[in-house]
């Protein structure tokens, strides 16, 4: 049995195989959880207000899960940058704004009540000091001296996907505003943060789509997988294609999202 999804250099198989710290690693995050559900709410009827937020925060962990383990982490990790692409976008576009969405304020207190812990997290969700944190996570973990010796042990990969994980959670912090001490930006300011990051990883991008030959030694001399027949540079090609367009297209779709509701909120009726 496994400890994490990794590069093994073995010939790609359809045989299922269990990574224990996959399991353990969410279903740790999901028993902590409901321990601080159970022991932090202030009153049962504010935890059944707030009760909603746990579908979320499931539907988070939910995620999480089918990009992590096998098959989709195994192939990512060993096999297909473009694969690891996806994982990426996954975890930092979608599962880490669900799981904060599903922390109800008093929870989000507990983790950081006060003092230098309040303080630290309240300069790293800084928007610049954000975007510039999230796009460092970016460049450092996508640059091939970092991918090559990490991906290949069970360690080096599990430290990419929490890099990736924490440097999410910086970033949508500002616009989620799961803790209630921490400032939220306005609608406006939330669409420019999140118009910036749609621009910002065009650098890493271009440099996996126009590339003349393979970055990552570690996909370029992975095994072939038969059934799909995709040689290393546009396997490469690809994962640059994935992060500019379905990156786009999920951080454009947040911005429409809070388009409309900013629209809808300024089309309310007074109530007198």
């Amino acid at each position: 049995m496994n400890f994490w999804c990794s590069a093994t250099g073995e010939p790609w198989s359809w045989q299922w195989q269990p990574y224990l710290g996959v399991w353990a690693f969410l279903l740790a995050v999901l028993a902590l959880y409901a321990a601080a559900w159970r022991r932090l709410a202030p009153t049962a009827a504010e935890a059944d207000e707030e009760g909603w937020r746990r579908k979320w925060f499931v539907a988070g962990v939910v995620v999480l899960w089918l990009v992590l383990d096998w098959p989709v982490g195994l192939l990512g990790s060993g096999y297909l940058a473009s694969v690891k692409m996806l994982q990426f976008l996954m975890i930092t576009l979608v599962a880490v704004p669900m799981l904060l969405r599903g922390l109800p304020p008093w929870m989000a207190r507990a983790v950081a009540p006060g003092g230098w812990r309040l303080r630290a997290l309240r300069g790293l969700t800084q928007p610049i000091v954000a975007l510039l944190t999230f796009n460092a996570v970016i460049l450092i973990t996508h640059a091939p001296i970092v991918v090559d010796p990490l991906q290949r042990s069970e360690l080096g990969s599990f430290a990419i996907d929490l890099a990736w994980m924490l440097g999410a959670v910086i970033f949508w912090l500002p616009v989620v505003g799961a803790h209630p001490d921490l400032p939220r930006l306005t609608r406006p300011l939330q669409m420019a943060y999140v118009f910036a990051q749609s621009i910002l990883p065009t650098i890493p991008a271009s440099f996996l789509t126009f590339a003349d030959f393979p970055l990552y030694p570690v996909y370029e001399l992975a095994p072939r997988l038969e059934d799909l027949r995709i040689g290393a540079l546009t396997d490469q090609r690809t994962a640059g294609l994935l992060m500019k367009i379905v990156g786009g297209f999920l951080l454009w779709g947040r911005i429409a999202v809070t388009w409309f509701q900013w629209a809808a909120s300024d089309e309310e009726p007074v109530v007198t």
